[in-house]
């Protein structure tokens, strides 16, 4: 056994730790050595083995090359994190969390590469409007729902929500936008990220959240990608003392459900006619308004706040019973998914993890021979043999 020392900057190994949000105590135990140990590392008074430098940039997610550097990278900029405040305090990004975030640049960066190597496999990119938050939402939604080119009389011939959340992200990827499932993420923690840098710009949405919230996380990040501003994502709304990064989400808020529910539809559906506009919205109404448009019962009322066809006060009063509604509709999901044998394979979730136009770029440019095969397994994740089940899947 080769029991080497490897001699290391030790504050690389406290930046890439630190770069993932693991404490000292888990990346000992994913390491598996003791805590002494590792701050040993860190402090400089002990190296690790070249096995261990290995291990070590396997569970801290960064290539080898990395850690032998002089210094910690420079370019390295921490995500923007747009989620609210828990006890005054930002709210920890998780390891689990911190891994999507790293695969979704990883796979963005493949987007690049391919664009220099394989050109065809990628397609062309559809510039974003530029949206400002000096704008009304009214207008920014508009703008938005037009670039990403779905029609009314499309939105409203899908079936159900999972349909018309395969189409928003169809639609959307053909811009040239990569889309991907974030996992092993708790909704709570972050309902989204968006990575703005072009081309190819990357919206990513938790897989754990259910089909409609997920619609609007899409435009929520859309939003936040053609402001420029891209980063963490919870889609809360702050009842009090807005912070500006509070501020910012609310516009996001506003531009999203201004986007899948135009205003003209809206206000002039039956429902919304034949009531006034102090009408107490009970929930089985707004649940019958939001299925017209396939989005969650809390983006509906908020589009009715935006259009003043609700006030703020119930929205607060409602927000609350819509959250334990969604809960149980989550759990009652949950537990369907388990008593169900079977259930969607695994290169069904795989594909959309990682998204069908990041899949399908990847096989073109295996076809056209700009990559290896061993490079085609490493992208999408599979063995090599269990590529065909992959493409029977996006067929």
């Amino acid at each position: 056994m080769n029991t080497t020392r490897i001699a290391i900057e030790p504050k690389l190994l406290v930046w890439a730790r630190q770069a993932i949000g693991m404490s000292e105590k888990t990346a000992a135990q994913r390491l598996g050595i003791s805590e002494s140990t590792l701050h040993k590392w860190e402090s400089g008074t002990l190296g690790p083995t070249i096995k261990q430098l290995r291990k070590t940039a396997s569970v801290y997610r960064v290539p080898l090359a990395v850690l032998l550097l002089p210094e910690p990278p420079t370019t390295y900029q921490p995500i923007r994190d747009y989620r609210r405040l828990v006890d005054g305090q930002n709210t920890p990004v998780s390891p689990a969390l911190h891994a999507e975030l790293r695969r979704a640049e990883s796979q963005r960066e493949v987007f690049l590469e391919f664009s220099v190597l394989a050109p065809d496999s990628v397609g062309d990119t559809s510039p974003l409007p530029k949206l400002t938050t000096d704008m009304s939402p009214e207008e920014a939604g508009r703008l938005l729902r037009t670039y990403v080119g779905v029609s009314l009389q499309t939105q409203h011939s899908w079936r159900n929500h999972n349909e018309a959340l395969n189409g928003w992200v169809d639609a959307v990827e053909r811009k040239g936008i990569l889309v991907v499932h974030i996992t092993r993420v708790p909704v709570d923690e972050a309902r989204g990220l968006s990575i703005s840098e072009l081309p190819f710009p990357v919206v990513g949405i938790n897989g754990a959240d259910g089909p409609r919230p997920r619609v609007f996380t899409l435009f929520h990040e859309l939003t936040h990608i053609a402001l420029n501003v891209g980063g963490l994502c919870d889609l809360h709304e702050s009842k009090h003392n807005p912070r500006e990064v509070d501020r910012l989400e609310h516009f996001c808020n506003a531009v999203a459900v201004a986007a899948v529910v135009p205003s003209d539809d809206l206000l002039t559906s039956e429902p919304v006619t034949r009531r006034s506009d102090n009408h107490l919205w009970s929930i089985d109404e707004l649940k019958v308004l939001a299925d017209r448009y396939m989005i969650s019962t809390e983006a509906l009322l908020l589009r009715l706040v935006s259009l003043k066809k609700a006030s703020w006060d119930l929205y607060w009063h409602r927000k609350q019973e819509i959250e334990l509604s969604y809960k149980h509709a989550l759990e009652e999901r949950k537990r369907r998914q388990q008593d169900t044998p079977g259930g969607p394979s695994y290169f069904r979730i795989q594909a959309r993890n990682i998204g069908h136009a990041y899949t399908h770029a990847v096989l073109d440019a295996y076809r056209s021979h700009s990559i290896s095969s061993l490079d085609v397994a490493d992208y999408l994740h599979v063995k090599y043999d269990q590529i065909p089940k992959l493409e029977r899947v996006l067929r």
